[in-house]
């Protein structure tokens, strides 16, 4: 079975039950994750990763969501003052936080979230969800960086589960499931199953499971559909024109060049490098792990040379869920 996209709640469940996801913690020793007896009630964490996936995998539910998000944004972005950096960070901060969710520690909104690229595999990316803390994705400019943050805000938003999303978030990968070749040994967080598949085009990259399911999806479980639904690639991007977070990503992406286009139509997006601050460059940015080593810090003292200024500001004017307001783009790097 490929492109899974699951019809309802009860679909989503039996695929977690055919592949064998357990409650599992990393044996240092063993070098593997291995199955332990959770602190909670497995079954209705399950129950509610099922309805998420399945909330995921109804575009309709999903975009009503995202577009609610999009407005609270909104909200908080059109009342920063003109000269003030970093205002859709700020932004996603302020509601991230408002849910729940971890965004930033012992650091203003404003501050751009440290950027990380991060693979499942990585024990970082664990840490940082274990924390419940967003991060800004230097993974390529298809994955996005922020479409993660805005997928569990939708969620947050659109979905209603016993546990809360941030506790289930923080726990997405703490259940882990074999692969198809793996015999026993736990190799898949359900954090990849649930929120970090493949779309179609990338299912060569796609793990088989043991059901013969493979992480690969036509739905909203992969960053990457979120963000070719949000830059209307090959489609109409008149039918976004209300949409705050369709719009910013757009022209950000387009002053970067990350954008292929043709006659105003988006084709592709240009599969680049973010530029961020990835973790091998976090000492010489000033960022450092706290004392537990999950999140990251920057010295009081420390101050960040200014980037390069390509253009001027860029101003546009625009009407977004009924308020009027303006969004302003100062770098093209």
């Amino acid at each position: 079975m490929t492109g899974t996209v699951f019809a309802n709640q009860a679909a989503a469940r039996l695929s977690l039950e055919k592949n064998k996801f357990v409650y599992a913690r990393y044996a240092v020793g063993d070098k593997q994750f291995k199955r332990e007896n959770a602190p909670h009630d497995s079954g209705a964490y399950l129950n509610d990763y099922a309805t998420i996936a399945a909330f995921l995998c109804n575009k309709a539910d999903f975009e009503r969501a995202l577009a609610e998000v999009s407005a609270r944004l909104w909200d908080e972005y059109r009342n920063y003052p003109q000269k003030f950096r970093n205002k859709f960070s700020c932004a996603l901060g302020k509601i991230a936080t408002g849910y729940g969710f971890q965004f930033q520690n012992r650091l203003q909104l404003n501050t751009a979230p440290i950027g990380l690229k991060l693979l499942a595999g990585d024990p970082l990316l664990g840490q940082h969800v274990r924390a419940r803390l967003f991060w800004k994705d230097s993974m390529d400019s298809r994955h996005g960086e922020h479409s993660h943050s805005l997928q569990w805000l939708a969620i947050a938003q659109g979905v209603r589960t016993t546990q809360s999303v941030p506790e289930l978030y923080a726990n997405s990968v703490n259940y882990w499931a074999p692969s198809a070749d793996s015999a026993r040994a736990l190799v898949v967080p359900l954090w990849s199953w649930l929120a970090d598949s493949f779309p179609p085009d990338m299912k060569k990259f796609a793990t088989e499971l043991v059901s013969g399911e493979t992480l690969e999806t036509d739905s909203y479980r992969s960053p990457q559909l979120i963000m070719d639904y949000l830059l209307a690639v090959k489609g109409n991007r008149a039918l976004l024109n209300d949409h705050f977070v369709a719009n910013y990503l757009y022209h950000r992406y387009n002053n970067r060049k990350w954008l292929s286009e043709d006659n105003g139509v988006v084709q592709s997006i240009q599969e680049k490098d973010i530029k961020a601050h990835r973790r091998d460059e976090q000492d010489k940015l000033g960022w450092h792990k706290n004392k537990s080593g999950v999140r990251a810090e920057r010295a009081a003292d420390f101050k960040p040379g200014q980037h390069a200024t390509t253009l001027g500001a860029q101003k546009y004017t625009h009407t977004f869920h009924g308020k009027a307001g303006q969004m302003i783009f100062y770098y093209t790097e």
